[in-house]
């Protein structure tokens, strides 16, 4: 009986002792889930915390480029405004000086006719305008007038005219009756104190112009032609 006693005691000792042991391993196992759900808490915390930096940062760096990509575009546009400024200004300039120089080229031309350099008596051939058509088009003005002491008589005669290049790196001369429209040959001149002649030049593809060569004759048979060469020069139109 005492050994039955002793045993039930021990057995009873050592169930305690596993209830106990797991008891015990229950509390230790609900703290470290207890912890471990509390690190878990914390983690998301931090977690959603540091998504929502993320978020703010990403949306600050957009703000940001969004706005550095307004100023570039700004920043573009105002220089290629004043590209185009600078560039208009410049042809305003330009087309201002060109209508400047025709202007006076044109005022020359009239003056030469007025007041001509040559106040010898008798006929003179004074200057002359070209101004470039399309193609190979031009449009010309030759001024003649006549100077004396005394009173003028009537000038009747005829006007030739030849030009003066190059075709194909050789000399060559084009006549009145190759190169204008009404194919003239010469053209009728009748005049007291200054006449100014106008009329058309087709010239040939490729033709390099250089000078422009007239001859006045007179109708008195007796009265030498008069002959001068003419520099070949643009007027260039704005």
């Amino acid at each position: 009986t005492a050994v039955w006693t002793t045993r039930l005691l021990a057995i009873s000792g050592f169930i305690l002792a596993l209830g106990v042991s797991y008891l015990f391993g229950q509390q230790q196992n609900s703290q470290k889930l207890l912890l471990i759900s509390t690190e878990k808490s914390q983690l998301t915390k931090e977690l959603l915390k540091t998504n929502k930096e993320n978020r703010q940062l990403s949306n600050n760096i957009k703000r940001q480029k969004s706005s550095l990509m307004t100023r570039l575009e700004r920043q573009e546009q105002s220089r290629k405004l004043a590209e185009e400024t600078n560039h208009i200004l410049k042809q305003n300039l330009l087309s201002e000086k060109q209508k400047h120089s025709v202007t006076q080229k044109q005022l020359y031309f009239y003056r030469r006719v007025i007041t001509p350099d040559s106040q010898g008596s008798g006929v003179h051939i004074q200057s002359i305008l070209i101004e470039k058509k399309a193609g190979n088009t031009y449009h010309y003005k030759l001024a003649l007038n006549q100077f004396s002491k005394t009173k003028k008589p009537l000038f009747r005669g005829k006007l030739f005219i030849q030009i003066h290049g190059l075709q194909q790196e050789k000399a060559e001369k084009l006549l009145l009756k190759n190169i204008s429209p009404t194919k003239e040959a010469y053209k009728k001149i009748r005049f007291r104190n200054f006449q100014i002649l106008e009329g058309q030049w087709v010239l040939p593809e490729g033709f390099q112009p250089d000078t422009v060569n007239v001859t006045v004759k007179s109708n008195q048979s007796n009265k030498k032609p008069l002959e001068k060469s003419l520099k070949w020069e643009i007027l260039h139109l704005p």
